[in-house]
């Protein structure tokens, strides 16, 4: 597990479309997601973790 720099982290995610800016509605909405850590335990793979600040739910996006 490792930390990065989580506006990195947002972006990326934003940018891949887990998750958006747009619409507060949406689940997807990245002001209601903080960012937790980074898995690369799997070579080549890079997972962040997200969770929602209201469900509490966890948001896991993998990148290769």
């Amino acid at each position: 597990m490792e930390f990065r720099n989580s506006k990195e982290a947002f972006d990326e995610a934003i940018r891949h479309g887990y998750l958006t800016t747009i619409d507060y509605e949406d689940g997807k909405y990245a002001g209601s997601w903080m960012y937790m850590h980074t898995d690369n335990t799997i070579p080549n793979i890079s997972t962040d973790y997200f969770k929602n600040i209201n469900t509490r739910k966890y948001l896991k996006i993998n990148y290769s």
